[in-house]
């Protein structure tokens, strides 16, 4: 379960001490990167460090929808990134139309291969194949439900070998572009030997 601030990563927490196969991320969503401030950054370091705290996220920069400002966000993820350095916890990673910033701040802070995995995928295979060979992992979820999607982007999931080793498969229940029903879509997450 991911938590996108201090409160949604507490009950994140909550949920993982209730139940045992239950696990939590925590973070600050891109959008919310403006309510960031010492105390909340503070409150997650020490939330994360909690044994059912696996990832750090959801983090990372969106600048399709601009709610923060981008120097904010960009700022924020500066801190989960050397936060992660720290306490060696992946990073749950959203990027939309900002992957270019994403790599570069990274690049910035620490050497790759980096820890993490690109949340929803939506740019296209070139992107893809940097941030693979830069050591992310990539899902595919909700985004290829939606019909704003292009067309030309599902290419993307052409030519993957059927026989490669996926590290993981998740089915998950995900709302697609209609609001008449709900859809079951297969989350890969591309590796090297995909790809590959």
């Amino acid at each position: 379960n991911v938590g996108t601030d201090v409160e949604t990563s507490l009950a994140s927490l909550a949920l993982a001490e209730q139940y045992p196969f239950f696990f939590a991320a925590g973070g600050i969503h891109p959008h919310d990167a403006k309510t960031a401030d010492p105390k909340s950054l503070s409150e997650l370091e020490e939330i994360l460090k909690h044994k059912k705290m696996v990832a750090i996220g959801e983090v990372g920069l969106d600048f399709f929808r601009d709610h923060s400002p981008q120097e904010k966000q960009k700022e924020v993820l500066r801190h989960f990134i050397n936060l992660q350095k720290k306490i060696k916890k992946p990073l749950v990673l959203h990027c939309r139309d900002a992957y270019e910033d994403l790599i570069a701040l990274f690049k910035e802070e620490i050497p790759p291969p980096y820890q993490g995995i690109m949340h929803c995928f939506s740019s296209d295979k070139p992107m893809m194949t940097r941030l693979v060979d830069l050591g992310f992992y990539i899902s595919f979820a909700g985004p290829l439900t939606s019909i704003f999607w292009p067309t030309a982007k599902l290419v993307i999931l052409r030519g993957l070998k059927a026989k490669s080793k996926l590290v993981s498969s998740l089915i998950r229940m995900v709302w697609p572009s209609t609001t008449k029903v709900s859809a079951v879509v297969l989350i890969l997450l591309i590796t090297p030997q995909t790809l590959g």
